[in-house]
């Protein structure tokens, strides 16, 4: 599993890693102990999916298609389906050629829809009808950063997670105007991998990914290359939530002696919901 949300119901929906039109890839859901494949890779829209989130009431998902060489034949990036089908009726929502769109992020009170584009380090609104607008650039000058994108629970500040370069940006962001201020590191240090806990950009990462936000609205993270899920709270200090850092593997147990291979993670209920890549599962870290 690559990436991974829960609907209001406790449904689980995931996309596995897959490129090109073969069924490599999918999209799935799990309830209740079983397991269905919604859509395949294919010869369509739906060909290299990276990722998967709600609309605010539920009723779509997005699905960031990546672009990643030869083996893809479509330009369209951003990918979606809807509840009243199943989700089975993938369609087109943005196309732009070679975007490499690893992230879509949905505000929380709006329900604008925000994703990036890789090749240019940058942050999009799709404004309608297939249409969008860039509203900024990441750290000028550089691009291919892997971004997962989150807004925190009132939608004024947007986390910017740039995988390849172990760290993470937020920038604020005002609803009423559709802009957002300038973005500033907040996590970690921009190319500088590593595993530390602390304040800010004293702490390290080994590639963040894709995070959620937990009831009190702090930020939990899988740092995939760390084999483990940090915490970051909104004044920016980083500790371990679960796993044992830098130690690879598959172990169930109590969170610091459980052992991940984590890239995404969701909040349902009282349980935080983990896509471990690595071992090729889904698992669960219930808090009691």
């Amino acid at each position: 599993p690559w990436q991974i949300v829960t609907d209001n119901d406790g449904t689980i929906y995931f996309v596995d890693e897959g490129r090109g039109q073969s069924k490599n890839g999918a999209l799935r859901k799990a309830s209740n102990g079983n397991v269905e494949t919604l859509v395949y890779d294919n010869n369509g829209v739906f060909q290299s999916p990276n990722g998967v989130v709600f609309s605010l009431n539920e009723d779509t998902l997005f699905i960031p298609n990546r672009w990643t060489g030869s083996d893809v034949k479509t330009d369209v990036n951003i990918v979606f389906s809807t509840r009243d089908a199943n989700f089975v009726n993938t369609k087109a929502l943005v196309t732009i050629p070679k975007a490499g769109t690893n992230s879509v992020a949905v505000h929380p009170k709006t329900g604008e829809v925000f994703f990036d584009h890789n090749s240019e380090g940058a942050v999009y609104r799709h404004t309608g009808n297939g249409n969008y607008e860039k509203m900024l650039v990441v750290r000028e000058g550089y691009n291919d950063m892997e971004m997962r994108l989150l807004f925190n629970k009132t939608g004024d500040i947007l986390y910017i997670i740039a995988r390849k370069k172990h760290c993470i940006y937020r920038v604020t962001y005002n609803a009423a105007t559709h802009t957002f201020g300038i973005p500033e590191l907040f996590a970690g240090d921009y190319g500088e991998s590593g595993y530390a806990s602390g304040k800010g950009t004293g702490a390290r990462f080994n590639q963040p990914s894709t995070p959620c936000l937990d009831p009190e609205g702090n930020l939990l993270i899988p740092d995939k290359m760390n084999h483990c899920i940090r915490k970051i709270t909104p004044e920016g200090e980083v500790t371990l939530y679960a796993g044992q850092p830098q130690k690879s593997g598959h172990t169930d147990g109590l969170p610091d002696k459980a052992k991940y291979e984590p890239e995404a993670v969701t909040f349902s209920g009282n349980a935080l919901i983990v896509a471990d890549r690595g071992n090729h599962c889904v698992r669960n870290v219930v808090i009691e």
